[in-house]
């Protein structure tokens, strides 16, 4: 079974590709006391959707009408699909003894899950993960574990590896991630680096102090109030060597 920061960095990876179509998205809440939460999160269902239609238009008969090959690939797609589900599993139940008789490392994937939400009646499927923490230490520890498996295991490599530096306080939000290594096309599953021209990421920053500043590098704003702000990036334009997205946010 794989390490504890193997483990994280491939389910960011599984998320990344299940999102190959459409966007990842991620949303951090921070309160003013130093706690708060963190998701990211795909819809399976729309890259799902374009594989199929992709291999029901290569074998239709000839002439046969788009929208009759769709809404054949809409019936199966949804088939075997209940009409709702809620599922969540605790990533602690899936790591080796060494780690779980490492009580730091525990402590801090105790409310570390896995999900899959969404079904038939809700037209989506999101998958991914989630975790609380209880103040910015143990935000920028985890996403330490995080960058720290990203750099020993090969499948999550398959997009370059790339370096963070984050900075947590109660007045201020700050990452920088920057492409140490170029995406290897030829590691990457078939089709997958053509479908990666779609892909965006959206960062939804939630404060619970109000927003004093904001400055992005790589980003665009689409949204801003007095407590959050919206943000996106074309994964694609951060694969090359050298590039990287900036955020900082000030609070008052």
């Amino acid at each position: 079974m794989k390490r504890l920061t193997s483990t994280i960095a491939s389910l960011f990876l599984f998320v990344v590709l299940l999102s190959s179509c459409g966007e990842i998205k991620e949303e951090i809440t921070l309160n003013s006391d130093g706690n708060g939460s963190y998701r990211m999160s795909a819809d399976m269902i729309p890259m799902m959707r374009t594989m199929m239609y992709s291999f029901a238009k290569m074998s239709a008969e000839e002439g046969t009408d788009s929208l009759e090959i769709m809404a054949e690939v809409e019936e199966k797609l949804w088939k075997d699909f209940p009409d709702e589900i809620d599922s969540v599993l605790n990533i602690a139940n899936r790591l080796d003894e060494e780690i779980k008789n490492n009580p730091d490392k525990m402590a801090l994937l105790e409310s570390t899950t896995m999900f899959m939400r969404g079904g038939k009646s809700k037209g989506y499927m999101h998958t991914g993960l989630e975790f609380d923490f209880a103040n910015s230490e143990e935000f920028n520890q985890l996403m330490d574990l995080v960058q720290e498996g990203q750099q020993k295991d090969k499948q999550a490599n398959m997009l370059g590896k790339s370096e963070t530096e984050i900075k947590v306080t109660p007045k201020l939000f700050y990452r920088k991630t920057t492409q140490v290594s170029e995406l290897d096309s030829d590691k990457l599953p078939p089709n997958m680096s053509g479908m990666m021209d779609e892909m965006k990421v959206i960062t939804v920053l939630k404060f619970e102090r109000k927003i004093k500043k904001v400055e992005v590098q790589g980003y665009t704003v689409i949204e801003k109030t007095d407590n959050q702000v919206t943000l996106d990036y074309d994964l694609s334009h951060r694969l090359n060597k050298g590039d990287f997205t900036e955020i900082k946010v000030q609070l008052k």
